[in-house]
């Protein structure tokens, strides 16, 4: 049902999915002045070319190994235009705030559907601010580069986006 409801609102919101993203809920004052951003990668309820996480790693022998690559992309692409206002996202678990990236869909040229959910350390389950991002992979490559395409476009569109409200 939860999965239901997700796609519904998808569906709803593809055609204002122009620039690339949504703002569904709160906003994003709340990371003027911080320094760092505590952030993960959840790839648990994806779909990767209409299967799980454990078998697109049985199709995609690497998957495991290179994995960390992936995160990596979506990483250098989300810090591309923050690092400029001071705000460094990754692994910072002392950060007053905790980001998720819950990868739901991957075609198979990388194009990527993914939520960014924001919520203070001291009280995880109130979300703060949640973003559907959509994003296209790549033209060239093996399945798994056209991923990483699409996990550095992620993160290019997000680091865009969330300067933008900084200012």
């Amino acid at each position: 049902m939860k999965k239901f409801c997700f796609l519904l609102v998808v569906i709803f919101l593809l055609p204002f999915a122009a620039s690339a993203q949504q703002l569904v809920q709160g906003n994003l004052s709340f990371l003027k002045g911080q320094t760092f951003l505590d952030c993960s990668v959840d790839f648990s309820q994806a779909s990767i070319l209409g299967m799980t996480e454990d078998e697109i790693a049985v199709q995609e022998e690497d998957w495991w190994k290179d994995r960390h690559n992936y995160v990596g992309r979506f990483y250098e692409g989300i810090n591309s235009k923050l690092m400029k206002k001071s705000l460094f996202v990754g692994k910072h678990e002392n950060a007053s705030y905790r980001a998720e990236l819950v990868v739901r869909q991957v075609e198979k040229n990388g194009n990527m559907l993914s939520e960014f959910v924001i919520s203070s350390t001291e009280n995880p389950e109130e979300i703060l601010c949640k973003i559907v991002v959509s994003a296209t992979g790549g033209r060239f490559g093996s399945f798994l580069n056209l991923l990483g395409d699409g996990m550095e476009h992620t993160g290019e569109i997000l680091s865009k986006y969330i300067s933008g409200q900084l200012k």
